[in-house]
């Protein structure tokens, strides 16, 4: 009756108020952020100290993008990577390795200040100058003698710089060896993340590597698993065989990094291919994926692990796993970027940074697919994954014009 269209037309009447509304908001959103890209040195500073995540979110990417930022952005940025919200940190993160170069000048103030009792400066400092990669190797002899106290956070901190200096960073090797054995399981997977880094030079801590894979708990001693196949053949040490013996058995954390150690090891790991190819079936988290690529690792031959890893893109538990993989298999993955494009719609954030990852990593990008990319560079909700898809458009576009 009358009062049953009255109350329809109420109802889309209130809905279109509704969208109106909201899409004001999105656009009152998108010119207020995209105003920071013309904000001076000093407007920029102010944005990256907003209470208003969004303001300063915005801001962390900004001041990444610019030649010349001034030291106060730095070391804002520095602080930045300490910020709750992981997005923030993340994008100061990010920020800071694309500034590069004249980060190395602010990292004394924080490692080096007097009145930080609580070490909060020096914690903060670490973070900068893992973002140097190999340049920050001028700061071990700080890091090295500001982790002879027990303090847990400052040998972790290091411990994450020393991974991401890499294998410039060989003069802690000794350091590295003795927090295997370190009280902390969090520390001991840190030292085995640093010795990893580090490859071939780190041969030395193979023995201690063994011994913390006999002794160790689950997290340790399977990072330790990737670290050993890291550091590369030993002589006296079965590392194949070591792997074998974990990498079927109970335990899921324990199968994945075995295998991504075999992976690591790559031909000389064929003495495992018939436990890899058992494991492409193990419907346990992850695994599947996992094996699969170590499968390609170990023979060279992507179109079986491209195939398997495909269809595990129709699997809600290891879609994200495939993509990763995928990933990982760069070029070689080739021909698979239209199924991969097509996980850019997935609700789930994670799930469009894999894709997009893979993207990246596959390489050339079709007009359909470039398509795709550019729906998220311009409508994601998520800012750093515009970014993201921004960056993957570009290098195409790179790859393009050779």
């Amino acid at each position: 009756g009358e009062n049953q269209v009255r109350k329809i037309v109420d109802y889309f009447l209130a809905l279109i108020v509704a969208v109106c509304v909201v899409g004001g908001l999105v656009l009152f959103s998108a010119d207020r952020l995209s105003a920071i890209a013309r904000q001076d040195p000093d407007e920029l500073l102010a944005s990256l100290n907003s209470e208003d995540l969004d303001v300063l979110l915005e801001a962390t990417i900004e001041a990444g993008k610019r030649t010349g930022v001034s030291a106060e952005v730095i070391d804002r940025l520095i602080e930045l990577t300490g910020y709750p919200d992981q997005f923030v940190r993340l994008a100061a993160d990010k920020s800071l390795r694309q500034i590069g170069e004249p980060v190395d000048a602010r990292i004394e103030g924080f490692i080096k200040r007097a009145e930080d009792p609580d070490h909060f400066y020096f914690i903060v400092g670490t973070r900068g100058i893992a973002t140097l990669g190999p340049a920050g190797a001028k700061w071990i002899p700080e890091l090295l003698e500001q982790m002879k106290g027990d303090n847990f956070a400052i040998k972790n901190a290091s411990l994450l710089a020393f991974a991401e200096i890499g294998p410039a960073a060989e003069p802690a090797l000794d350091k590295m060896i003795e927090l295997l054995d370190d009280p902390q399981f969090n520390t001991q997977q840190l030292a085995c993340r640093a010795i990893e880094k580090l490859g071939p030079v780190a041969a030395r801590a193979a023995p201690n590597l063994v011994r913390l894979i006999e002794t160790g708990n689950t997290s340790a001693r399977s990072r330790a698993m990737i670290a050993l196949a890291a550091v590369g053949p030993v002589e006296g040490i079965d590392t194949i065989g070591i792997l074998n013996q974990w990498v079927d058995t109970f335990t899921v954390t324990d199968r994945e990094r075995a295998l991504e150690a075999m992976a690591i090891m790559g031909p000389a790991a064929a003495a495992g291919i018939g436990k890899v190819k058992k494991l492409m079936a193990d419907e346990s988290r992850s695994v599947g994926p996992h094996a699969a690529y170590t499968l390609w690792r170990i023979t060279g031959e992507a179109e079986p692990s491209v195939s398997f890893l495909v269809e595990q893109l129709k699997s809600l538990d290891n879609r994200n796993a495939a993509l990763v993989m995928l990933s990982k298999m760069g070029a070689a993955a080739a021909g698979t970027t239209h199924q991969i494009a097509a996980q850019l719609g997935n609700d789930d954030e994670g799930i469009r940074e894999s894709a997009l990852l893979a993207l990246q990593a596959i390489g050339p990008l079709e007009a359909s697919v470039a398509e795709r990319v550019k729906l998220i560079a311009e409508n994601d909700p998520d800012r750093l994954l515009r970014e993201l898809a921004s960056e993957v458009l570009a290098g195409a576009a790179k790859e393009n014009s050779k």
